[in-house]
C-alpha cells in the first residue's frame, strides 16, 4: 500500500478545523430524557430509566447557528456550505482527518477557477476586493486566522 500526495490551489486562507473554529465553537451540554421501560416477556411497565445524552455540538456565526454532530472531524458538506453562506464565500475542507491533514480553505466565489488551478488573469480587482470584504466578515465572526492578509499557496494533501 502507498502513499499519494496532493495538493489544493488556495487563493485566500487555509486553516486547521479546530483553530479557525476555537472561539465560535461551543460543546453541547448533556441532556437527559426519560425513557419507559417494559417487560419483553409481559408487556409489564417496568421502573423508568434517565438516559444522559451529549447535546448538540455548535458553531455560531453572526445569527447562524451550524449543529455539529461530534468534532471538527465530522464536519459535513452541509455544515460547510452553512459557514460559506455566512461569509459568502467558498469554504472546503481538504485532506484526511485520518492522518490528522484537515485543513478548512476560504477564497472568494468570484475566482474563476480552470481545472484545479487558476490563470494569473483570474485575481482580478474584484476578487481581491471579495478576499477583503471575507477577511473582514471572518474578523467579525471571530474566527481565527493564521495570516492577517490572504495568500496564494499549495495545500499539501497525503492519502
Amino acid at each position: 500500500m502507498g502513499i499519494d500526495y496532493d495538493a489544493d490551489l488556495v487563493i485566500g486562507w487555509s486553516e486547521l478545523p479546530e483553530e479557525f473554529f476555537a472561539k465560535v465553537f461551543k460543546e453541547g451540554k448533556p441532556v437527559k430524557r426519560v425513557e419507559k421501560r417494559f417487560d419483553v416477556n409481559t408487556g409489564e411497565r417496568l421502573a423508568d430509566e434517565v438516559i444522559q445524552e451529549d447535546g448538540p455540538n455548535t458553531i455560531k456565526l453572526g445569527k447562524t447557528v451550524i449543529e455539529v454532530e461530534g468534532d471538527f472531524s465530522m464536519l459535513c458538506d452541509e455544515d460547510l456550505d452553512k459557514v460559506a453562506d455566512a461569509l459568502d464565500a467558498a469554504v472546503w475542507v481538504t485532506g484526511d482527518m485520518y492522518s490528522g491533514n484537515m485543513v478548512v480553505c476560504i477564497t472568494s466565489r468570484k475566482l474563476k477557477m480552470k481545472g484545479s488551478g487558476c490563470t494569473v488573469d483570474a485575481i482580478t480587482p474584484a476578487v481581491k476586493k471579495d478576499l477583503k470584504r471575507i477577511q473582514k466578515k471572518m474578523q467579525e465572526f471571530k474566527l481565527k486566522v493564521s495570516t492577517k492578509e490572504p495568500t496564494i499557496h499549495a495545500v499539501p494533501i497525503v492519502y
